[in-house]
């Protein structure tokens, strides 16, 4: 169903019982997002937002799925989305569960496929955004096989890589970072992050 995007509020708290919406989205991957609906504005009509009717606004919901699609389809000047409207008897549990299910990813990236299979600038234009760069240098020189250690202290046939992050990196970004660079490592057996 087509809803007017002036109707729906983003979930920041607002409906007791119903923590706001635990994603946030900025920056670069805002404006990949941003690019990616209007290339193709009929995914929202194959991945519609899903609202609850706010009890003390009629005519005015909350976003429960698609939180930072809706923000950016308010941010492109759009007027309305298709839309999975709730029953207002939906218990703030099972919106709860709604919410954990649509905003945590569950499965792991596949690096080499992403790597060997798919276009850097079409992943980028998509959303997916990273330094590819230090991926490809993770996995083409700090990780060969024909690399020797010479640090004091290793064992043989062992390297180790230090990564520096940023100190004004946020929290969230640290993260991230750390998650990737888990992800490039953890297809090498005996691979560590120490």
């Amino acid at each position: 169903m087509k809803v007017k995007l002036k109707d729906i509020e983003q979930n920041d708290g607002q409906l007791k019982g119903l923590p706001r919406n635990p994603r946030y989205i900025k920056d670069d991957r805002f404006e990949a997002l941003k690019q990616s609906l209007q290339d193709d504005p009929e995914m929202t009509e194959l991945r519609e937002l899903v609202v609850f009717p706010l009890p003390d606004k009629p005519g005015k919901y909350i976003a429960i799925g698609g939180n930072m699609r809706l923000r950016a389809m308010k941010a492109l000047g759009w007027k309305e989305a298709e839309a999975i409207v709730l029953k207002e008897e939906t218990p703030i549990a099972k919106l709860r569960e709604y919410v954990h299910i649509d905003n945590f990813n569950a499965g792991r990236f596949d690096w080499d496929a992403l790597a060997n299979e798919w276009e850097k600038v079409e992943l980028q234009h998509d959303g997916l955004v990273f330094a590819w760069e230090a991926i490809e240098t993770l996995d083409d020189k700090l990780f060969s096989q024909d690399h020797e250690s010479g640090s004091k202290g290793e064992k043989e046939g062992y390297i180790t890589v230090k990564v520096h992050l940023p100190h004004e990196l946020s929290e969230e970004d640290n993260k991230k970072a750390k998650t990737i660079i888990r992800e490039v490592i953890s297809k090498y057996p005996g691979a560590i992050l120490a």
